[in-house]
């Protein structure tokens, strides 16, 4: 033990020579762990390297479904031999390039059912990594999930931004609203969200009202 309890004195070993002072190594940044973040019940974090996880050869028989209406998955969305939706390039462009100082950005993206939008939305995904490898998304993959404003505030900041990417956000509107409210009083632009829902749900569910 450097420190001698029984006189108080510092230990000589650590003394700088002909001096008085002592010199003590501080931890290196290896020793200092920064606290772990996990994800809000029903929400899943995905970074390049889960992202990656999900790259493999698509059958045609799977090309075949999505086509005929099945629902997409992430495979589907890296496959380039896919057309990505006519919408895709313009949301990444936003997104990408949002420069605000203050409070995040939210981009909308409504329709009628079976139009793409799900498919537009995981695409918008893969074009934003393209951009930034570094990216930090939040992706809700159950529908009855929300996120509070608290959730929202304690993301931890980086020199990536976040997107908080939602399919079927009417079911969480006025939530996700007071959570942007929460975002912009704190100043958090590193946060970006991408909604998506069939028009008519988010009519009902008051989402045109919100501001």
């Amino acid at each position: 033990m450097d420190w001698p309890t029984e006189t108080g004195r510092f230990p000589e070993k650590l003394r700088v020579p002909n001096s008085d002072w002592w010199a003590y190594d501080l931890p290196t940044s290896d020793e200092i762990k920064p606290s772990s973040w996990q994800a809000p019940d029903g929400w899943m974090l995905i970074d390049q390297a889960v992202l990656e996880n999900h790259r493999r050869d698509i059958s045609a028989d799977e090309a075949e479904r999505f086509f005929d209406g099945a629902e997409p998955d992430w495979s589907l969305a890296l496959c380039s031999d896919l057309p990505r939706r006519a919408v895709v390039e313009s949301l990444v462009e936003r997104i990408a390039t949002y420069q605000g100082k203050e409070r995040p950005l939210v981009v909308l993206l409504t329709g009628p059912g079976g139009e793409g939008k799900s498919m537009a939305g995981r695409q918008t995904v893969v074009g934003l990594f393209e951009r930034d490898p570094g990216l930090r998304v939040l992706w809700r993959n159950d529908d009855a999930a929300t996120l509070t404003a608290e959730q929202l505030l304690n993301l931890p900041q980086g020199s990536s931004p976040w997107l908080v990417d939602t399919d079927a956000s009417d079911l969480s509107a006025k939530s996700l609203c007071e959570a942007m409210k929460a975002l912009s009083k704190a100043g958090r632009s590193d946060v970006r969200f991408l909604l998506t829902a069939r028009e008519s749900d988010w009519r009902s569910a008051g989402g045109a009202s919100l501001p």
